[in-house]
């Protein structure tokens, strides 16, 4: 068995959210017994309750470090999941350094000495003890970790600040509610769930790492331009010089005036960096100029 690395997931729909939690933390707990977890990281529709999973998790591996987010579907071992929970744990074994530090956008201290409300601070914190300065880091040694709170402002000012620092690459993901768009979506760190929160870690895999990149999608209609837009809040307005939502409405042959969530999840935006798309999620439509 692998020493170093481990995968599991549970299922539990009872209609409860706090005993799904409670049911898939025991489950998981259980599947990893005998392995010697000192980083948990895992993935959970949003029909469990956030904050006791959290709780369960923590308590379930009190020598490790918990921390994950909710989702829109999950993924482990080949298998595509909802409502369930899913869990990856690395022993000690697979790091020579891994550090970590959740960045709120409120004041910090409260979650403890490594919780901070800015995102120098977070990067002080993960990357003192390696040595050097994050310009110094080796990017071929070292890698990034995060999860952000939806795909929200916060975590783009939170990704963008990131990049400015290093040359490290941060790989995760942003946390979702099973496309349900209410609110429900939370990040989860030692024991707690949170919003507007994200955690950032720093990791030198012991055996080397690659970086996989994937989507279920396939390019199709248009090549655009974004030629106006209001990036701190994160609205497209123009494509080609024209009204975006007119413009992405006949992209996909829709009507302008009945197109919804549905569509955009269908028709994701992408942009094109060095021949590879990135999936870019729309929301909605809005009003203004």
């Amino acid at each position: 068995a692998n020493k170093r690395f481990r995968t599991t997931h549970a299922v539990s729909r009872t209609g409860d959210g706090a005993k799904n939690a409670r049911e898939a933390a025991r489950l998981i707990r259980g599947d990893l017994a005998s392995f010697p977890a000192s980083l948990v990281i895992y993935f959970s529709s949003a029909e469990y309750d956030p904050d006791v999973l959290a709780r369960e998790m923590q308590d379930a591996f009190p020598a490790a470090l918990t921390m994950g987010c909710t989702t829109a579907g999950e993924a482990v071992d080949g298998l595509i999941l909802n409502y369930s929970v899913v869990a990856m744990a690395f022993s000690a074994e697979a790091f020579d350094y891994c550090e970590t530090a959740l960045v709120t956008d409120g004041k910090p201290g409260a979650g403890g000495r490594d919780m901070f409300a800015s995102v120098p601070d977070a990067m002080d914190h993960i990357g003192r003890g390696a040595g050097g300065t994050w310009i110094d880091r080796d990017h071929r040694r070292y890698i990034g970790f995060m999860l952000g709170d939806s795909i929200s402002a916060f975590s783009e000012r939170v990704l963008d600040q990131v990049g400015e620092m290093t040359d490290v690459l941060f790989v995760g993901r942003f946390s979702g509610d099973d496309l349900k768009f209410d609110g429900s979506q939370r990040v989860m760190y030692r024991g707690k769930a949170y919003r507007n929160a994200a955690v950032l870690s720093l990791w030198k895999p012991r055996d080397g790492f690659s970086i996989l990149k994937t989507q279920a999608a396939e390019l199709s209609g248009p090549n655009m331009v974004i030629t106006r837009a209001d990036e701190a809040n994160r609205i497209i307005w123009e494509l080609d010089g024209e009204d975006a939502a007119a413009a992405y409405a006949r992209a996909i042959g829709r009507p302008r005036e009945t197109m919804d969530i549905l569509d955009f999840d269908e028709h994701p935006l992408a942009f094109m960096v060095d021949g590879e798309p990135f999936l870019q999620a729309v929301l909605k439509q809005v009003d203004g100029k």
